[in-house]
Protein backbone atom coordinates (compact mmCIF):
# COMPACT_ATOMS: atom_id res chain seq x y z
CA UNK A 1 0.00 0.00 0.00
CA UNK A 2 3.07 2.25 0.62
CA UNK A 3 4.80 1.48 -2.40
CA UNK A 4 1.43 1.66 -4.72
CA UNK A 5 0.25 4.59 -3.32
CA UNK A 6 3.37 6.71 -2.75
CA UNK A 7 2.29 7.33 0.71
CA UNK A 8 5.09 9.04 2.86
CA UNK A 9 3.42 7.40 5.86
CA UNK A 10 1.35 4.24 6.08
CA UNK A 11 -0.40 3.37 9.15
CA UNK A 12 -2.43 -0.01 10.35
CA UNK A 13 -4.19 -1.24 12.97
CA UNK A 14 -2.70 -3.71 15.52
CA UNK A 15 -3.51 -6.34 18.57
CA UNK A 16 -3.49 -4.86 21.77
CA UNK A 17 -2.33 -8.22 23.94
CA UNK A 18 -3.29 -7.55 27.54
CA UNK A 19 -2.69 -10.80 29.88
CA UNK A 20 -2.50 -13.13 26.93
CA UNK A 21 -5.92 -11.16 25.52
CA UNK A 22 -5.83 -10.18 21.83
CA UNK A 23 -7.73 -7.05 21.37
CA UNK A 24 -8.15 -5.73 17.49
CA UNK A 25 -6.95 -2.48 17.57
CA UNK A 26 -8.77 -0.61 13.88
CA UNK A 27 -7.69 2.83 13.12
CA UNK A 28 -10.06 5.33 13.30
CA UNK A 29 -9.42 6.02 9.91
CA UNK A 30 -9.13 2.86 8.18
CA UNK A 31 -8.85 2.45 4.74
CA UNK A 32 -9.04 6.32 4.03
CA UNK A 33 -5.55 7.73 2.21
CA UNK A 34 -5.16 11.63 3.08
CA UNK A 35 -3.15 14.50 1.62
CA UNK A 36 -2.29 17.73 2.57
CA UNK A 37 -4.32 19.94 4.43
CA UNK A 38 -6.12 17.20 5.68
CA UNK A 39 -3.23 15.36 7.32
CA UNK A 40 -2.61 18.39 9.61
CA UNK A 41 -6.12 19.57 10.09
CA UNK A 42 -7.48 16.02 10.36
CA UNK A 43 -4.72 13.35 11.67
CA UNK A 44 -2.38 15.52 12.86
CA UNK A 45 -4.88 17.57 15.26
CA UNK A 46 -6.60 14.30 16.67
CA UNK A 47 -3.01 12.38 17.46
CA UNK A 48 -2.73 15.23 19.97
CA UNK A 49 -5.70 14.55 21.84
CA UNK A 50 -9.66 14.43 21.88
CA UNK A 51 -11.64 17.63 22.18
CA UNK A 52 -12.67 18.51 25.64
CA UNK A 53 -16.39 18.00 25.05
CA UNK A 54 -15.66 14.52 23.82
CA UNK A 55 -15.98 11.59 26.42
CA UNK A 56 -13.01 9.68 25.44
CA UNK A 57 -9.45 11.20 25.44
CA UNK A 58 -7.59 9.07 22.63
CA UNK A 59 -9.13 8.73 18.99
CA UNK A 60 -6.09 8.56 16.90
CA UNK A 61 -2.82 6.54 18.37
CA UNK A 62 0.03 8.82 18.55
CA UNK A 63 2.69 5.94 18.53
CA UNK A 64 5.51 5.85 15.58
CA UNK A 65 5.19 1.47 15.75
CA UNK A 66 1.70 1.76 14.33
CA UNK A 67 2.94 2.58 10.51
CA UNK A 68 6.28 2.62 8.34
CA UNK A 69 7.73 5.68 6.82
CA UNK A 70 9.45 6.33 3.43
CA UNK A 71 13.09 6.61 4.68
CA UNK A 72 13.95 8.49 1.47
CA UNK A 73 11.68 11.25 3.17
CA UNK A 74 12.85 11.20 6.79
CA UNK A 75 16.49 11.49 5.33
CA UNK A 76 15.41 14.30 3.23
CA UNK A 77 13.89 16.39 6.41
CA UNK A 78 16.17 14.47 8.94
CA UNK A 79 13.58 14.27 11.28
CA UNK A 80 14.88 13.12 14.67
CA UNK A 81 13.14 11.68 18.41
CA UNK A 82 13.31 14.54 20.79
CA UNK A 83 15.30 13.51 24.13
CA UNK A 84 13.05 11.19 25.79
CA UNK A 85 14.58 12.30 29.00
CA UNK A 86 13.31 15.75 28.89
CA UNK A 87 9.81 14.87 27.45
CA UNK A 88 7.65 11.73 27.91
CA UNK A 89 6.37 11.57 24.92
CA UNK A 90 8.86 12.10 21.94
CA UNK A 91 6.58 10.23 19.30
CA UNK A 92 4.09 13.03 19.10
CA UNK A 93 6.39 15.41 18.76
CA UNK A 94 8.21 13.71 15.96
CA UNK A 95 4.53 13.28 14.21
CA UNK A 96 4.29 16.98 14.81
CA UNK A 97 7.62 17.67 12.87
CA UNK A 98 7.03 15.33 10.14
CA UNK A 99 3.45 15.05 9.34
CA UNK A 100 2.84 18.78 8.33
CA UNK A 101 6.19 17.71 5.72
CA UNK A 102 3.97 15.04 4.50
CA UNK A 103 2.08 14.72 1.11
CA UNK A 104 -0.16 11.61 1.28
CA UNK A 105 -0.28 9.13 4.12
CA UNK A 106 -3.10 6.46 4.32
CA UNK A 107 -4.72 4.06 7.11
CA UNK A 108 -5.10 0.07 6.47
CA UNK A 109 -7.93 -1.61 8.65
CA UNK A 110 -5.68 -4.57 9.09
CA UNK A 111 -3.94 -5.13 12.15
CA UNK A 112 -0.65 -5.62 11.71
CA UNK A 113 1.52 -5.28 14.59
CA UNK A 114 1.37 -6.74 17.93
CA UNK A 115 1.64 -4.35 21.27
CA UNK A 116 1.99 -5.93 24.94
CA UNK A 117 0.95 -3.90 27.78
CA UNK A 118 1.02 -6.97 30.36
CA UNK A 119 3.55 -4.86 32.37
CA UNK A 120 2.37 -2.88 35.19
CA UNK A 121 5.38 -1.51 36.17
CA UNK A 122 6.67 -0.31 33.38
CA UNK A 123 7.52 3.56 33.30
CA UNK A 124 4.28 4.40 31.93
CA UNK A 125 2.45 2.90 34.45
CA UNK A 126 4.65 4.01 37.90
CA UNK A 127 4.97 6.93 39.67
CA UNK A 128 7.57 8.84 39.02
CA UNK A 129 8.49 11.81 40.84
CA UNK A 130 9.49 14.01 37.36
CA UNK A 131 6.53 12.92 35.14
CA UNK A 132 4.51 15.93 35.93
CA UNK A 133 7.06 18.60 34.96
CA UNK A 134 8.02 16.32 32.06
CA UNK A 135 4.70 16.99 31.17
CA UNK A 136 4.84 20.70 31.67
CA UNK A 137 7.92 20.68 29.15
CA UNK A 138 5.76 18.45 26.68
CA UNK A 139 2.99 20.90 26.67
CA UNK A 140 5.08 24.12 26.26
CA UNK A 141 7.36 22.28 23.50
CA UNK A 142 3.65 20.92 21.82
CA UNK A 143 2.05 24.63 22.29
CA UNK A 144 5.44 25.86 20.58
CA UNK A 145 4.88 23.38 17.19
CA UNK A 146 1.55 24.60 16.76
CA UNK A 147 1.86 27.88 16.74
CA UNK A 148 2.12 28.11 12.87
CA UNK A 149 0.29 24.97 11.62
CA UNK A 150 -3.22 25.11 10.29
CA UNK A 151 -5.66 24.62 12.71
CA UNK A 152 -3.76 25.76 15.52
CA UNK A 153 -6.55 26.71 18.20
CA UNK A 154 -8.27 23.65 18.14
CA UNK A 155 -4.86 22.07 18.36
CA UNK A 156 -3.95 23.93 21.35
CA UNK A 157 -7.32 23.41 23.23
CA UNK A 158 -6.58 19.44 22.41
CA UNK A 159 -3.15 19.84 23.79
CA UNK A 160 -4.70 21.52 27.27
CA UNK A 161 -7.05 18.80 27.18
CA UNK A 162 -4.56 15.97 27.19
CA UNK A 163 -1.93 18.20 29.45
CA UNK A 164 -4.86 17.91 32.03
CA UNK A 165 -5.59 14.47 31.67
CA UNK A 166 -1.56 13.99 32.13
CA UNK A 167 -1.82 15.72 35.74
CA UNK A 168 -4.80 14.34 36.52
CA UNK A 169 -2.78 10.34 35.62
CA UNK A 170 0.51 11.82 37.57
CA UNK A 171 -2.34 12.16 41.09
CA UNK A 172 -3.80 8.94 40.53
CA UNK A 173 -0.48 7.54 40.40
CA UNK A 174 0.77 9.66 43.33
CA UNK A 175 -1.76 8.62 45.34
CA UNK A 176 -1.40 4.95 44.33
CA UNK A 177 1.73 4.54 45.03
CA UNK A 178 1.06 6.47 48.63
CA UNK A 179 0.91 3.29 50.48
CA UNK A 180 4.61 3.31 52.05
CA UNK A 181 4.59 6.92 52.15
CA UNK A 182 3.65 9.11 55.38
CA UNK A 183 0.43 10.57 54.29
CA UNK A 184 2.50 14.27 55.10
CA UNK A 185 5.11 13.56 52.45
CA UNK A 186 1.60 12.32 49.69
CA UNK A 187 -0.01 15.94 51.10
CA UNK A 188 3.66 17.92 50.64
CA UNK A 189 3.97 15.72 47.16
CA UNK A 190 0.24 16.80 45.92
Amino acid sequence: AAKNGDMDLCFAGFFLVTNGVETAQIPKYAGKVFVQPQIVTMILTDMLGTAPEEATDCTVRMAVWQGIYRRSWLNEHKFQFASNKRFLSEDILFHMDCLPLAKRMCYLPDCLYYHTSDNILSWTHAYQSDHLERYGEQYLEELKKTKNLNNSAEMRRRIQRTYLGNVRICLQRLVSAANGMRWHDVKKTL
